[in-house]
């Protein structure tokens, strides 16, 4: 499975890049919008999303234009935005689940082997 992860702290990045390497999933990282949506033209099977780019939300804007122009591959928002309201404006804009920072490996885990049966 394809992945690509877009967060701008190099600690969750890192994170995510040492699970994904003990996986058969091929991971592509980017901590910018402009990336993510150039890597969207790739094949890619999972979005996992940080909300908070740049002082912005701008994975909210990130995940509603995907949707307008028909991308239809999960995307899982990934915050620290925690509150019920928080998880339900995540989907609510597109996204199909919500992982909350701190999170585990084991919470990775599962969401990614959801996705990838």
């Amino acid at each position: 499975m394809n992945i690509l992860y877009v967060d701008d702290e190099p600690n969750d990045i890192h994170l995510v890049e040492l699970f994904i390497n003990t996986t058969p999933h091929q991971l592509v990282t980017t901590d910018n919008m402009e990336d993510a949506r150039n890597a969207l033209s790739e094949q890619t099977d999972l979005v996992l999303m940080d909300i908070l780019i740049g002082n912005t939300r701008a994975g909210f804007d990130f995940v509603q234009q995907a949707r307008q122009v028909g991308y239809t591959q999960p995307m899982v928002a990934v915050t620290g935005l925690s509150t019920p309201d928080d998880i339900q404006n995540c989907l609510s804009v597109g996204f199909n689940r919500v992982l909350t920072k701190p999170f585990s490996i084991l919470q990775l885990a599962e969401i990614i082997n959801a996705y990838a049966q």
